[in-house]
């Protein structure tokens, strides 16, 4: 079994946004980690944050946040 990353950081490089917010709301997905259920991938060795940031940075976590 060859070792891979699980965050594609050529999106993280490329992120745009606001770094440590994307990373927050990273940390309150992981926090409600039981409504991710169906996106967990099978076989793999489930590394919750990383994961929940490649979902965020692939787009299939979206997060909003607000400035006030």
């Amino acid at each position: 079994m060859g070792w891979h990353m699980i965050i594609p950081l050529d999106k993280l490089v490329s992120y745009e946004g606001n770094r440590y917010m994307m990373t927050r709301a990273a940390m309150a997905v992981v926090d409600r980690i039981d409504a991710l259920k169906d996106l967990m991938v099978e076989g793999e060795e489930w590394k919750i944050v990383p994961n929940v940031l490649k979902l965020m940075l692939e787009g299939e976590v979206k997060f909003e946040y607000n400035d006030k």
